[in-house]
């Protein structure tokens, strides 16, 4: 593997190159070239690369800020603690890497014994240890001394390439394992997958018993859950008589959370009807009105309950981890919608704020944009103050559960991405990385919430943490505990401009809580009597 990773827009190619050329005078490996060998795909070549460098480049410019690929390059450098900005043009970097300090070689024209390109050697040194040449040239023309150095470096090398090799080994055996298991059951129907609960409590010698009276229980007890299951197949928005016909006819009695997650095979049965229980509806909704005679924001009521708060998928981001057993202890109400212009409008008019800018997209229904963490904390207190009653926004842990919606899957509608279910880089719709879209513009997860995938990055209470160890189990907001970064606060859901690996339901986000964007919005919560 190469010491040094650099990213790049394709675009800027020839820019890049004297870069390339300047770093391997200085004897340290250099991986640039983006072509993909003939039978390779791009996790084998670059993929490998980029986890197994020392230090990762990221040559910010007019191009590369734009491109999702670059990106997400930079994230995995921010990520391992490796990444080194370099900046060609007069640019702002991406949100979430505006805090980093990049290298400015905006006036550099290729030259070693450049000021600023020194500073950039200095910089990386302080990552991967003085530069070879370096080396070379304080201890003299020995060449003996260099080739010892060289070795040294390669062994170190070779051994970090085995160790990586095995890591990725492992991973690609453990995912596998897990897809096996998530195909398995996929594939096996209802019957099958009560029988082999069966046949594990009682063993085979009992399995043909077994089977009279888990038919009988069959027959008896479950027949209508073996009808065709229509809720399965992806269905057309509802419109709002529909809407209001399910709701009217949504039981009002919210399911009690238990106390503890159970345990076992004879759990898994219990387990699976609960989660039929709790969202196989969409939840009651609700507007309360304001002072000024107008409405609030459309709210879903979300029944109490536990899940399991993480990547319970595998194969995510280090901070989706470890997966956690959460119980939201009581009801609970959440935008349906994410906030949108024309809500947010009345808050600013109300109170002489200037609105925040809508990109040239226009406002009215799409969700509202260019709003920092601390300007919705000061929209939901004003909408407490107009209506009575409590609202804020959500904690992470009540994000996640509301946006899985009793799912255990990558996103709510399964482990595949599916092209046509939400907006961002790639999800097939007419806005992709665009613009955002106007809310309720795609399919509503089992509880009525739309866009919990994609549009608009949401912000929630939490401060930033590195991963769940120690989280709350009981989904408050995690604040200070644990070195908790407090001036970042986490964003949920992906937005119009990303891929949709972003758009996970375990995936999270970090942004400076005073910062506006383009691509970041809200979700509202509410605090139920």
């Amino acid at each position: 593997m190469s010491d040094i990773f650099i990213s790049y827009a394709s675009e800027d190619l020839e820019r890049v190159l004297p870069l390339v050329n300047a770093l391997e005078k200085t004897a340290w490996s250099v991986f640039w070239d983006r072509t993909i060998p003939a039978g390779k795909t791009w996790r084998q070549v670059i993929g490998a690369e980029i986890q197994g460098c020392r230090t990762v480049i990221v040559v910010w410019t007019e191009n590369s800020v734009n491109s999702e690929w670059v990106q997400e390059e930079a994230e995995i450098g921010r990520r391992r603690k490796i990444l080194v900005p370099v900046l060609l043009d007069k640019v702002e970097p991406p949100f979430g890497f505006g805090s980093i300090q990049a290298a400015n070689l905006v006036a550099w024209r290729g030259e070693n014994a450049s000021p600023a390109f020194n500073r950039l050697v200095a910089d990386i040194a302080a990552v991967l240890g003085p530069a070879p040449a370096a080396m070379k040239e304080q201890e003299g023309t020995d060449a003996e001394l260099l080739g010892s150095l060289r070795s040294d470096a390669e062994e170190r090398r070779t051994a970090e390439e085995d160790r990586l090799r095995e890591q990725e080994r492992e991973r690609i055996v453990a995912r596998g394992a897990n897809q096996r298991r998530v195909d398995l059951r996929s594939e096996q129907t209802w019957f099958q997958r009560r029988l082999a609960l069966v046949r594990r409590l009682y063993g085979p010698t009992m399995a043909s018993a077994a089977v009279a009276v888990l038919i009988t229980f069959i027959v008896i007890l479950r027949w209508p859950t073996l009808q065709p299951n229509k809720e399965t197949a992806v269905q057309a928005p509802l419109t709002s008589v529909e809407s209001d016909k399910l709701i009217s006819a949504a039981p009002e009695k919210q399911m009690e959370a238990p106390k503890e997650m159970p345990q076992g095979p004879v759990a898994e049965l219990k387990q699976e009807k609960q989660i039929a229980t709790q969202f196989s509806s969409v939840g009651k909704t609700f507007r309360d009105r304001l002072k000024s005679g107008t409405e609030g924001p459309e709210m879903v009521v979300v029944p109490a309950g536990s899940f399991q708060m993480g990547n319970v998928e595998g194969g995510g981001e280090k901070d989706e981890t470890p997966v956690h057993a959460v119980t939201i202890q009581k009801p609970f109400a959440i935008g349906r919608y994410e906030g949108t212009f024309d809500e947010y409008d009345q808050f600013a008019k109300a109170t002489n704020r200037k609105p925040p800018a809508d990109q040239g997209w226009g406002g009215g229904h799409r969700p509202v944009i260019n709003v920092s963490w601390e300007d919705v904390n000061a929209y939901v207190k004003w909408l407490s103050e107009q209506t009575g009653k409590r609202y804020r926004l959500p904690t992470e842990a009540d994000w996640e559960y509301a946006a899985r919606a009793g799912k255990e899957t990558a996103y709510w509608w399964g482990n595949d991405f599916i092209k046509g279910m939400a907006n961002c880089n790639g999800c097939g719709s007419q806005w992709d990385n665009k613009q955002t879209a106007p809310v309720g513009s795609f399919k509503p997860n089992a509880l009525g919430l739309y866009d919990t995938a994609g549009n608009v990055w949401e912000w929630v209470e939490d401060c930033y943490h590195e991963n769940f160890a120690g989280a709350p189990s009981d989904g408050r907001a995690w604040l200070k505990e644990k070195e908790g970064q407090c001036d970042l606060r986490v964003l949920r859901g992906g937005s119009w401009n990303n891929t949709s690996w972003s758009l996970r339901s375990p995936y999270r986000f970090r942004y400076d809580l005073v910062r506006r964007n383009g691509f970041i919005g809200f979700r509202l919560a509410q605090d139920l009597p």
